[in-house]
């Protein structure tokens, strides 16, 4: 997922096609976030609520860059893209 910071309209379809490789038995339903942090942080509570994350990608643009794996990758993930360079933002756990 890549949004500009101002580009709200473009995180629901950005979400949904996520979802549609992830869980594509989920639909997640929500109005058009009005701004892309409210919409990030509505769609990260509503991936945990299934057992996913939200992670975010620290990157010095005015955009938000962002994937979604399993909880139990969570910790992989970060030692992942810590090895390709990227700092991303999401709780610790093992991956199993």
């Amino acid at each position: 997922m890549q949004i500009d910071w101002k580009a709200s309209d473009e995180m629901v379809w950005q979400a949904r096609e996520m979802l549609a490789l992830l869980l594509p038995h989920e639909r997640w339903e929500v109005d058009e976030p009005a701004d892309v942090q409210a919409g990030l942080d509505s769609f990260k509570a509503w991936l945990a609520v299934r057992g996913h994350t939200l992670m975010l990608i620290e990157s010095e643009e005015d955009a938000y860059h962002a994937f979604v794996v399993p909880d139990r990758c969570a910790a992989l993930a970060v030692r992942l893209a810590a090895d390709a360079g990227l700092t991303v933002a999401g709780p610790a756990s093992s991956c199993l």
